[in-house]
């Protein structure tokens, strides 16, 4: 692992022996190469004077909470991006699998509960048993993707392209099939999950 401070260093000893004309190339690569953080820095400055409370604990915990959901698979397809591919279907497995979640664990008593016949979904076992499902789907998908693309060389594009469809049709299924009849969305979770998944945990 490269040490950052000798890096810096050496970048530092670099520059100054460069001329004015390499100075100014430097300086504007370097703004170009992070004009992404650069704006976002100037957007928090500008945020953080005009509002008071911006910089809150209150605040950062709010942000914290909005960017959860989003945070993991953000920096999935950064790491594929930063490898010269992409993944169409993250987004789409995000939903699958919050369906799958969503069916496993709908209350006892809720008249149109898809799988009656599943345990007790107030029990902590079976919490943690659903978040692991929902984890072996995604990771089955993600490993499909993989396959396809490792052994057989395909374009990350196409084969994620493919898998984003199915991710969506299997979606489709789980809400168009329920008990009800109509098409809406997969509702009365058990009230610990939904304390566990809002941060207010009822043991």
């Amino acid at each position: 692992m490269k040490n950052p401070i000798s890096t810096l260093q050496r970048t530092s000893a670099q520059f100054r022996t460069m001329d004015a004309k390499d100075k100014r190339r430097f300086v504007l690569d370097g703004f170009l190469n992070n004009a992404l953080y650069i704006v976002m820095l100037v957007f928090v400055i500008y945020t953080a004077i005009r509002t008071d409370n911006f910089l809150t604990l209150g605040s950062l915990a709010n942000l914290i909470n909005q960017v959860a959901a989003y945070l993991p698979m953000a920096l999935g397809i950064a790491g594929c991006i930063v490898l010269t591919g992409t993944d169409l279907s993250a987004g789409r497995i995000q939903g699958l699998t919050a369906a799958v979640s969503a069916v496993l664990l709908q209350k006892m008593d809720f008249a149109n509960k898809m799988f009656p016949m599943l345990p007790d979904s107030s029990k902590w076992w079976w919490i943690g048993l659903t978040l692991l499902i929902a984890i072996a789907v995604g990771f089955l998908i993600g490993l499909l993707n993989g396959f396809f693309v490792a052994k057989f060389s395909l374009h990350p594009f196409i084969v994620t392209l493919g898998t984003q469809l199915i991710s969506y049709g299997l979606c489709c299924i789980y809400i168009e099939n329920q008990p009800s009849g109509s098409t809406q969305a997969l509702s009365s979770l058990d009230a610990r999950y939904v304390g566990l998944a809002t941060g207010s945990i009822d043991i």
